[in-house]
């Protein structure tokens, strides 16, 4: 009896530790994405960023991975940790080896302090990972680890492991497949209704941009002289400091639109090998810009010849502040979303200065 009792005792114990596992099922990239888009805090885009097609300038102007989350969550995230992965143009694994580091690493963490990230709001494109310039990466993915919030909460991804076990050293394939555990997540996160309401449009962020520490008064495509080479077309942009700080190392986001109002790609004079882009971000780090001050004639930025600029929108991206604390607008994102790559309903008129 006591042997049949024991054996019976080692049953039950062996169903407590094993038939109560939760079952691991299987999804592909498309599923377990879907799943990742129901979290607090979701990478809804990434990118891997050629900035110079000189490679002897990868030094200064190093290529970068970038990704861009969108906060999910009713609170405000003060701080954000991603990991990164790659692949090469074949999907083999590739460690990430960041400039001026030393030590590469098969899945890269990057920490984002200091933030005040609103809900429904984006963070991460234009920063990331500056990658050393003998980088043979042609495509990667990035998830969010965790973040805190400005009340002190914190949310760590339930899915992270499954993320590294699915992908860190294997091969990348669109048919791969993802074994995953359901895991339990009561941080709460925000239905598509309730995000559809944070979604902004031109008026609404022309309201929020206004309001800002930093401000765009005017952008104007500048047709100047006849000879291109010696007098570029110009983009000029005046703004104001309207914060309580002296500033500097201002980083402006640039669009641009034709006679039809049609997104088209800016491309800096000089520049006879690339496409351009439909977003040109500029940094002017040569002044200390005062509170109440007005700056514009010394801001521009030299454009192609062949470009098909008639109309500009530029938006504020970052600035340093006095005390060395760097400034990233909250909305800068939002006006990606609506300009980059699109069409406008209402053009401003052209500016004739010369």
């Amino acid at each position: 009896m006591k042997k049949i009792t024991a054996v019976l005792l080692t049953v039950l114990m062996a169903f407590a530790v094993f038939g109560c596992k939760e079952k691991q099922e299987k999804l592909n990239l498309n599923d377990f994405d879907k799943l990742l888009q129901n979290q607090p805090a979701y990478v809804v885009d990434t990118e891997l960023l050629v900035q110079t097609g000189n490679s002897a300038d990868k030094r200064f102007y190093p290529d970068m991975l970038t990704a861009t989350v969108q906060n999910r969550s009713d609170k405000i995230i003060t701080y954000l940790k991603l990991a990164f992965v790659a692949w090469d143009k074949d999907g083999k694994p590739v460690k990430i080896k960041a400039a001026e580091e030393k030590e590469d690493s098969e899945i890269k963490e990057v920490e984002y302090k200091k933030l005040s990230l609103e809900s429904g709001r984006y963070y991460g494109k234009g920063v990331g990972i500056n990658l050393a310039s003998n980088h043979n990466i042609e495509s990667f993915k990035a998830i969010v680890v965790c973040f805190k919030t400005s009340n002190g909460e914190k949310w760590e991804n339930p899915y992270y492991e499954t993320f590294k076990t699915a992908f860190v050293s294997k091969k990348f394939s669109k048919s791969m497949m993802i074994s995953y555990t359901k895991q339990k997540d009561d941080f709460k996160a925000l239905s598509k209704n309730e995000l559809d309401k944070t979604v902004l449009d031109e008026t609404k962020l022309s309201e929020k941009l206004s309001k800002l520490p930093i401000q765009v008064l005017s952008a104007d495509y500048v047709v100047q002289g006849e000879d291109k080479d010696a007098t570029p077309d110009i983009i000029k942009v005046t703004f104001k400091n309207a914060s309580e700080k002296t500033i500097s190392n201002v980083t402006l986001g640039f669009f641009a639109f034709n006679e039809k109002g049609e997104a088209v790609r800016i491309k800096e004079a000089g520049d006879n090998a690339s496409s351009g882009n439909y977003i040109a971000l500029v940094e002017y780090t040569t002044t200390d810009f005062v509170k109440d001050a007005v700056f514009g004639d010394a801001v521009t930025y030299n454009v192609h010849e062949n470009c098909g600029i008639k109309y500009v929108v530029g938006v504020v991206k970052s600035y340093t502040d006095s005390d060395g604390a760097i400034y990233e607008n909250p909305y800068f994102i939002d006006a990606c979303l609506i300009y980059e790559g699109k069409q406008i309903a209402v053009a401003p008129p052209v500016s004739t200065e010369t």
